[in-house]
């Protein structure tokens, strides 16, 4: 379990140790092509997401419309990961395709 295929995504190219998360987290080191997530199995969300932009891949972004084409990551397993179903009711409402508390929930916290 490391970011071995993907350490050019990380700062300096030196990826999260995963080692260093404590265990009971149950860490899971994930690589895309333009991406990275340590992600946490017992807590099924992301603890760190890292990507590399430059100011191309932003202006060839600019005006691109959200598609809302989420879907449950394959590669964790079945009882780790967080499904659909896992967001029903959940007050405050979660933003499943980002993983995270929208930022208006924040702000009243």
């Amino acid at each position: 379990m490391s970011f071995d295929t993907c350490a050019d995504v990380f700062p300096g190219a030196t990826p999260i140790k995963t080692a260093t998360v404590p265990a009971s987290l149950k860490p899971l080191a994930l690589c895309s092509d333009h991406f990275a997530v340590l992600y946490s199995q017992t807590s099924k969300t992301p603890l760190v997401v890292v990507e590399r932009l430059n100011a191309r891949q932003l202006k060839d972004a600019k005006g691109e419309e959200r598609t809302n084409h989420f879907y449950a990551d394959p590669r964790i397993p079945k009882g780790a990961r967080a499904e659909l179903s896992d967001y029903r009711g959940v007050q405050p409402a979660m933003d499943r395709g980002h993983q995270k508390y929208p930022v208006r929930t924040i702000l009243n916290t």
